[in-house]
């Protein structure tokens, strides 16, 4: 079970061979479908750009030798067309460790497709992989270190927190921050083409962690959200006054444009419409849910705008956009305590008329894993949701959002 503490969680960051695949459905509340991928250990999933399949990297391993020890991982991308279950394998590579504690296994993945479609990239442990999503040939390779600062504590890495490519595939955002927290983070772009970094952020004074950081469509500026490293003191404010928790950073002189103080601790950041800065929540206490709005700011000034609620369950952890963006979806699902730790009640999502705030959509609670908050995208045409957990242990589903 992934336990958090229930006293800390607000200090911590969620660290977070192939079989025939059966597309399933069944008839559920409000005429929700779902087909589900059985192949194991996936870790990270992303549709393709006509929303008709998903394209998942997954992994296996094969131990050479307990002394000394010799395990090789092949790591696979393949494309899942959901409605007739057929798997096309792509491309694979293998990594071989030689340290039985390695933790190249736990380390996030991510897919990303660039707007036009025209190529693939994605971030393996060390690696910045551009493909064109034509040939699947490898056009470019990135090597992508992890910080040489030592870690604030033993046991722990700098680990990935989040992952962001402009529209046109020209540059990357990657968000960094140590496994246990405390240690603050940062924030590199590099540069796809050239291989180099462009930009990077040390966050540290204040900054107790990081939790996830976007860069605007045309790779220009970086938003990044941040936990405090001091609480407030205020029961319904979770961050001190005064303190921007999200920054608007510009990629080309590195200076801050803008601040946000969203009172929660936040999560996820995406950019919108009509230059809009979305921030959601990534609070797991369920006290606070009523406060777990998705707030939308101009990113320009700084100011609030508006908010989409969600009273009962809140909406935090998760948010994407359909391609339009028409169509947001958040995750609603819910936590609750277990002795002194924290772990996952329900798993839910919502879909949301971007431009009214209303509902459009409501899944029903879902599995299979219960340990675990799950990672979520909806398609380019809003038409789907795919779902997968980042541990590789349940399989991905992809849901039919009902037609109203």
């Amino acid at each position: 079970m992934q336990a958090r503490n229930l006293v800390s969680w607000a200090y911590r960051v969620a660290a977070f061979g192939l079989l025939m695949a059966i597309p399933m459905t069944a008839k559920q509340k409000d005429d929700w479908k779902k087909y589900e991928l059985n192949v194991g250990n996936i870790h990270a999933c992303e549709f393709t750009p006509d929303g008709q399949g998903v394209v998942f990297l997954y992994w296996n391993d094969h131990l050479l030798s307990g002394k000394p020890w010799k395990d090789v991982y092949s790591s696979h991308v393949a494309i899942w067309d959901f409605r007739t279950g057929k798997i096309d394998e792509k491309l694979n590579w293998d990594y071989t460790s030689n340290n039985q504690g390695d933790p190249w296994p736990a380390e996030s993945r991510y897919i990303k497709y660039t707007a036009d479609g025209r190529y693939l990239v994605i971030l393996d442990p060390g690696t910045i992989r551009v493909l064109d999503a034509g040939t699947w040939t490898e056009i470019r390779k990135v090597v992508y270190d992890p910080p040489k600062e030592p870690v604030p504590f033993k046991g722990i890495i700098w680990a990935t927190v989040g992952f962001s490519v402009a529209s046109d595939g020209s540059r990357a955002a990657v968000a960094i921050s140590s496994s246990g927290g405390a240690g603050g983070g940062f924030v590199r772009v590099y540069d796809l083409r050239s291989g180099g970094v462009v930009q990077k952020w040390r966050l540290r004074d204040g900054v107790f962690s990081v939790s996830d950081a976007a860069l605007s469509p045309d790779g220009q500026q970086v938003a990044v959200s941040w936990l405090p490293s001091e609480p407030s003191s205020d029961p319904e404010t979770f961050i001190p006054s005064g303190a921007d928790n999200i920054r608007l950073m510009d990629v080309k002189t590195g200076e801050t444009l803008s601040g946000m103080n969203t009172k929660y601790f936040a999560g996820p950041v995406l950019f919108g419409p009509n230059e809009t800065l979305l921030t959601g929540s990534m609070n797991d206490d369920r006290t606070g849910y009523k406060y777990d709005t998705v707030k939308i700011w101009d990113k320009r000034t700084g100011n609030l705008l508006r908010e989409i609620t969600n009273l009962r369950t809140g909406v935090h952890y998760r948010l994407d956009f359909a391609r339009d963006g028409k169509l947001l979806l958040g995750y609603t699902g819910t936590e609750k305590p277990v002795e002194n730790f924290v772990t996952v009640d329900t798993q839910q999502f919502k879909i949301w008329d971007f431009a009214s705030g209303q509902v459009v959509a409501s899944s029903p609670q879902f599995g299979p894993n219960k340990d675990e908050i799950p990672q979520m995208q909806l398609s380019a045409d809003g038409k789907f949701v795919v779902v997968w957990w980042g541990d590789g242990f349940a399989k991905p589903v992809v849901y039919v959002v009902p037609q109203h």
